[in-house]
């Protein structure tokens, strides 16, 4: 006799799938409005400054330190609820890491700042501020590794509209860091459609940088399916819910 699935495992399955949808969805239609803001910003004259849209990047990268560890902890307990393991996680916070150092650059560059490696009169309290990002990426690390193990079952049971709202921030995060950090930097880089040959070793190569890229934005998630992948089926799952945002990612590059 088959068991019926419970309703927070069916959530815990597809989760991950929708926000590789949402994500991509983001990339088709919106990414580049995103990116050319960047672009203005990181590559314009230098007397255009614009402090708005680093006041967004601070704001977005606070609220990831919201959101970030509680929903590890909704992802542990998943784990641990079915004797799961997650792995270590160590590499994806690695990249996640520079990530975020490249998006505090990009901030401070609104504001006016040089950021170029050329500089050497950097502020003292730039130096503070990207330390500070180093200390918050060691934090994210303890809550990747599960340290914590005595979670509230009750404050972080499945399903939970809270856990929506952190989905969402975790989302938004990503795109915009994104957007700002690889798809900023590789805006105008050809894919050579007209050789054969060479489109398709570039698309290989595009694939795999951008995995390197979007993968650790999407930590939580990656976690709680590489510890729920158990048969071909769930295999499967994973593959479609990664090519929901590889290939409109692929398909928009020039």
């Amino acid at each position: 006799m088959k068991i019926k699935q419970p309703l927070e495992d069916t959530i815990f399955n597809w989760e991950g799938w929708i926000f590789n949808l949402l994500a991509g969805i983001y990339f088709l239609f919106f990414s580049t409005m995103v990116r050319d803001i960047s672009i203005t910003n990181f590559k314009g004259e230098e007397d255009v400054f614009m402090p708005w849209f680093g006041f967004v990047l601070i704001a977005i990268s606070i609220l990831e330190i919201y959101a970030f560890p509680k929903k590890m902890k909704y992802v542990h307990l998943a784990i641990q609820e079915r004797g799961g393991n997650s792995g270590s996680g160590f590499l994806l916070w690695m990249f996640h890491a520079v990530i975020s150092i490249l998006l505090v650059m990009m901030a401070l560059q609104s504001f006016g700042y040089d950021i170029s490696p050329e500089n050497d009169s950097t502020p003292w309290w730039m130096m503070l501020l990207l330390f500070a990002t180093v200390i918050k990426e060691l934090f994210f690390l303890f809550f990747i590794w599960g340290i914590e193990e005595n979670i509230s079952k009750k404050k972080y049971k499945r399903p939970n509209k809270k856990e929506w709202i952190l989905d969402l921030i975790l989302l938004a995060y990503m795109c915009i860091a994104y957007s700002v950090t690889w798809e900023t930097i590789t805006y105008n880089t050809p894919m050579e459609k007209d050789n054969l040959v060479m489109y398709i070793l570039n698309i290989v190569v595009a694939s795999m940088l951008f995995l390197m890229f979007y993968m650790p934005l999407r930590i939580p998630y990656l976690l709680e399916e590489m510890a729920g992948i158990k048969t071909t089926k769930d295999v499967l799952i994973f593959i479609s819910s990664i090519l929901l945002v590889l290939v409109p990612v692929i398909a928009a590059l020039p």
